[in-house]
């Protein structure tokens, strides 16, 4: 199965719903996003980790070529019921590549992809068994019910007087949940108290995004509300998130990992004597990743995430402000 359709539609987040849903019916699975630049024996290395994390555990370390990775990730799966998701494919060689790896042992084996190029799609679904989905853009309803539950409090309606420039809002932006979660995490309740933000807030975002998401250039525009996004931020945020420029696309980070690289770079400082620096850099990681500038990949039972990477989109805006 390849899921396809453009930037900021949610495949990454339905193909992982889905993983998580069914991996408990397979013996061995592996989620592992490729990127426009891949580095094809570190992605290999990385579906060989993800599907037996004890036995390749040093995978890393291995000085292998990919044609002795794909020998041993064929070996490895033989005789297993396997689950494989390869997200973010952008070049039909790495694909060609990849696919190289899976042998169909008729033990009821799935491997589903995710791009936003039409072609690939079609050739990551070569067999008559294979399904292109087709992401289409959220309903209105659906739209309407992600931008309230991520603005304001549970049990907390829509006040009356911003009904309409949530309308006007919506009706710009409202299909990409992207765009969607960006936007509604601005004009998020925030402090103490959860203050709902005055009516001139919502009107001056209005105003300052531009026309909305259009056809066929949906990344610029996209590209527009992430950096209102960024702007939005206090300083002591946008030096962390301009920090994250340096790693590349497909890059996993551990969470408590980065917040000492924010503490040891300096962007961590301050804050009360009763509140410690690397309490203060959660604090700091929390507040990106409610306003979605932070995915989370890996999440424990208590709620808090363990790893993260960057959105393809957010990672663009990030290096083109980093150098400029």
């Amino acid at each position: 199965m390849s899921i396809v359709g453009f930037g900021g539609l949610g495949k990454t987040t339905l193909a992982k719903a889905v993983y998580d849903k069914i991996k408990v019916q397979f013996d061995n699975v592996a989620f592992v996003s490729v990127s426009r630049n891949p580095d094809m024996a570190k992605i290999l290395k990385k579906v060989l980790y993800e599907l037996d994390k004890s036995k390749y555990a040093t995978i890393n370390e291995a000085a292998r070529d990919n044609e002795q990775l794909i020998d041993e990730l064929r070996m490895f799966l033989q005789d297993k019921r396997y689950l494989i998701v390869i997200d973010d494919i952008w070049d039909e060689k790495a694909w060609e590549l990849i696919k190289c790896a899976f042998t169909d042992n008729c033990l009821g084996s799935r491997v589903m992809t995710t791009t936003r190029i039409a072609g690939i799609s079609n050739v990551c679904c070569s067999s008559s068994d294979d399904i292109v989905y087709q992401m289409k853009p959220l309903p209105d309803d659906d739209s309407r019910k992600l931008f309230y539950k991520r603005i304001f409090p549970q049990g907390i309606k829509c006040p009356d007087e911003l009904e309409e420039v949530s309308r006007k809002i919506l009706k710009k932006y409202g299909e990409v949940p992207l765009a969607i979660i960006t936007i509604a995490s601005i004009l998020a309740s925030d402090g103490p108290d959860k203050q709902i933000k005055p009516k001139y807030h919502w009107d001056n975002i209005l105003g300052s995004i531009g026309r909305g998401l259009e056809e066929g250039d949906s990344a610029k525009d996209m590209q527009r509300i992430l950096s209102y996004s960024y702007y939005d931020l206090p300083s002591h945020l946008k030096a962390c998130l301009l920090y994250l420029s340096i790693f590349s696309e497909d890059f996993e980070l551990r969470r408590d990992r980065l917040i000492w690289m924010w503490i040891a770079e300096g962007f961590v400082q301050g804050g009360k004597k009763e509140t410690g620096l690397f309490e203060l850099g959660e604090s700091y990681f929390n507040e990106l990743a409610n306003r979605n500038l932070i995915q989370p990949i890996d999440v424990d039972a208590t709620g808090k995430v363990e790893t993260c990477r960057m959105h393809d989109m957010v990672l663009d805006l990030l290096c083109s402000l980093s150098s400029e």
